[in-house]
């Protein structure tokens, strides 16, 4: 084996792969569960709610949540391509909380917390891309 597979993974590297794959699960088991063809017969209300939103604004969760992962696994493996899957999600991110703000029905359902909670979401996010590109200065990520 050579040194570059030898490298050891940051502990705190770990902790961040682990805490945004649980974040990302129940984006897409939720969107998933929201857009199955059973939830028009169980629950018309929300179906009511899923109808009056955009495909954009019902499918960014599910494509958001694979990205997210994607990048995580990558970096989990310390390669230099997460950092490109992950800032390709954050700008899709910021795409999708611009689109929330501008949407009234997305205000009206979720409110203005779950606009605070979107961009508290983007501001971790932005925090961790520093830690990736801080991650790749030090030749962790190969």
């Amino acid at each position: 084996m050579s040194t570059d597979e030898n490298k050891k993974r940051p502990l705190l590297l770990t902790l961040i792969v682990i805490y945004i794959i649980f974040k990302a699960l129940p984006r897409i088991t939720g969107t998933l569960l929201i857009l199955s063809p059973s939830i028009k017969e169980t629950n018309p209300e929300v179906y009511a709610q899923v109808q009056s939103l955009s495909s954009f604004q019902n499918y960014s969760p599910f494509i958001l949540g694979l990205l997210l992962i994607i990048s995580m696994i990558l970096l989990f493996l310390l390669k230099k391509n997460s950092l490109i899957v992950f800032a390709i999600y954050l700008a899709l991110e910021l795409i999708t909380i611009i689109n929330k703000a501008l949407s009234p029905n997305w205000i009206d359902i979720f409110g203005i917390k779950g606009l605070y909670s979107s961009l508290g979401s983007f501001a971790l996010g932005a925090i961790v891309l520093g830690y990736m590109i801080w991650l790749r200065k030090q030749k962790i990520l190969n």
